[in-house]
């Protein structure tokens, strides 16, 4: 997927009748192909400046003095680079300078390569196969695949080496060293799976082909394997690029996003108003090296720019692309045109004069990133602090809310039908009962009301018959409704009557309630009566007296008022 070429079986055809009858300065293959949009274009009028004397004179005097130099060769390089860059002639002896493989090669002695390319080929001979990617041994491959009698381990290593066969014969189909059943295949397989058999966690993923297919056009099968290595398992490189949830990716896309919106607001409002997300388009930039753009001089630099500097100049490419594609982009309404746009780069945006400066000019530090992953974290926070607590409930980093030991009001509402020192509900955070009470106080609610009150407490049972389930910690289960029945009132037990404790939600139990303005405390609740006029304010109960409305006494104003209401009714009657 990372390639829109066509396969070495028509690459082969094209040249065999003609079609294609020469090879660029890079090795690939001259089609008569015009139209960029068609499926294998590749531009071969390379911008890339010649390198000079004194420019192979000064790397050279570089890679002979490194050593000695190696305390000041990155600014010296660097500056090298930018002005000169590499020279083909030296680009194996650079790129293993730079990678650092003598330092590689020390930290995994472990890793002898002799020793493990023999145990990759003794694995592929006990399938009867070779290292030539060929239809019949990757037939044999998936034959061994359906095997029930592998166990977990040589399984995943036999379809990390059906997958490496099937995208050997795709890589880099119209280059000269990987046209037919050349020895640069074999070598690509074997230091791939050879990777494979050192990590076996991270395995194989499609994307390694084209880094390894593209050392492997300068260097040897092993001095390769170390560059390789030194790439995949580098924190400064791919490390995490190749993992099974693709981490270090997604971190990279969504930091690209931020970053195209810190430097380019129009833009990054445009993609994110058509809700294209970087993941559609910049995962087969940085998992392929960019090896997917049309000019290879581009493809070159911006590879060696990441051997100096690490992924960070995966990003500065990146932005910089974004930066010289922004005008086309922002006149494009649509998704799909903008995403076909940018997997398929045109050459007059990327070619090296054009591309290569800007990458230059962009920067991207540390800070810069740490920034970006600060205002991640914190977005992601506000977002789970967003969720409702019902959608957050199976997430392992967002626990439940803990139990409240503060009342809540329907708590102190019921409350007001007890005495004070008994309260009618469970303590829930405690998760138990504080039903203290005997069979002498049954009904002993506020005095002599407390027949009507039990009534009323009768009428709510019958609607809903509460258990309480002891081992619950006081967790209340409903009823189903064909088991409801009505219960008299000799019936009803005590705990029923006052500490039966609500159905709550786990969710609900620690949310704090807002503190009401018709709230009295327990113990004023617990020894009132409704004996005010203003009691009804409160609760609608029933009062063991009457209250009965004061008359006020009339005042010598109200009968003057009332003789011109009389005198005017006898003017008016006939």
């Amino acid at each position: 997927p990372y390639h829109r070429l066509v396969s070495s079986e028509t690459v082969y055809y094209l040249w065999f009748h003609g079609m294609a009858t020469a090879f660029d300065e890079y090795g690939f293959l001259v089609r008569n192909v015009n139209e960029e949009d068609e499926e294998g274009y590749r531009c071969h009028e390379y911008s890339v400046p010649t390198s000079s004397n004194t420019a192979i004179e000064s790397w050279t005097t570089l890679c002979r003095d490194w050593e000695h130099n190696k305390n000041y060769s990155h600014s010296k390089v660097t500056h090298l680079m930018k002005k000169h860059g590499i020279p083909k002639p030296l680009k194996p002896s650079v790129w293993q300078m730079i990678l650092n493989i003598d330092s590689v090669q020390k930290v995994y002695a472990h890793v002898q390569y002799e020793s493990f390319a023999e145990r990759v080929q003794r694995r592929l001979s006990d399938y009867s196969i070779s290292l030539q990617p060929s239809q019949s041994n990757i037939q044999k491959l998936m034959a061994a695949i359906g095997d029930n009698e592998q166990t977990k381990d040589s399984l995943e290593w036999v379809k990390a080496a059906k997958q490496i066969m099937l995208d050997a014969v795709r890589t880099f189909p119209d280059h000269s060293m990987f046209i037919g059943d050349t020895t640069i295949k074999e070598n690509l397989v074997l230091i791939l799976l050879m990777y494979v058999e050192y990590n076996p966690v991270v395995g194989y993923c499609q994307g390694m082909c084209y880094v390894a297919g593209l050392l492997l056009m300068d260097l040897c099968a092993k001095d390769a394997f170390w560059c390789l290595l030194s790439l995949l398992e580098g924190e400064k490189y791919l490390l995490g690029f190749y993992s099974q949830s693709l981490v270090r990716v997604k971190l990279y896309a969504d930091i690209f996003l931020l970053m195209v919106k810190q430097r380019n607001f129009e833009l990054g409002n445009h993609l994110e108003h058509l809700h294209i997300h970087p993941l559609m388009f910049v995962t087969q930039w940085l998992m392929g090296l960019f090896t997917g753009i049309c000019c290879w001089d581009t493809v070159l630099a911006i590879a060696e720019l990441m051997f100096l500097e690490g992924a960070h100049a995966l990003l500065r490419a990146a932005l910089a692309i974004m930066e010289v594609c922004s005008s086309e982009l922002l006149a494009m309404p649509t998704a799909d045109k903008i995403i076909f746009f940018l997997q398929h780069l045109p050459s007059r945006l990327v070619c090296h004069k054009n591309l290569i400066p800007v990458i230059w000019n962009t920067t991207v530090h540390q800070s810069d990133i740490d920034e970006c992953q600060r205002l991640l974290e914190e977005q992601k926070t506000a977002e789970n602090s967003c969720t409702p607590a019902k959608r957050r409930k199976h997430s392992e980093d967002v626990p439940l809310a803990t139990p409240s030991t503060t009342k809540s009001i329907l708590s102190r509402f019921l409350n007001a039908f007890t005495p004070s020192r008994q309260p009618f509900f469970a303590d829930v955070s405690t998760g138990s009962t504080q039903a203290a009470h005997t069979e002498s106080e049954d009904y002993d609610v506020i005095g002599e009301s407390s027949k009507d009150i039990g009534t009323e407490l009768h009428d709510i049972i019958n609607i809903a018959t509460l258990k309480v389930d002891k081992e619950s910690h006081g967790c209340v289960q409903m009823d189903p409704p064909c088991s409801r029945k009505r219960v008299t009132k000799a019936a009803i037990p005590v705990h029923m009557t006052k500490a039966c404790t609500p159905r709550r939600s786990p969710r609900c139990i620690g949310t704090t309630p807002s503190k009401s303005v018709f709230s009295p405390s327990q113990d004023g609740v617990g020894k009132m009566k409704a004996t005010g006029p203003d009691a009804f304010k409160h609760f609608s109960t029933p009062t063991s007296k009457p209250v009965k409305r004061q008359r006020r006494e009339p005042s010598p104003k109200d009968n003057d008022v009332e003789m011109k209401v009389l005198k005017r009714r006898k003017m008016d009657s006939p």
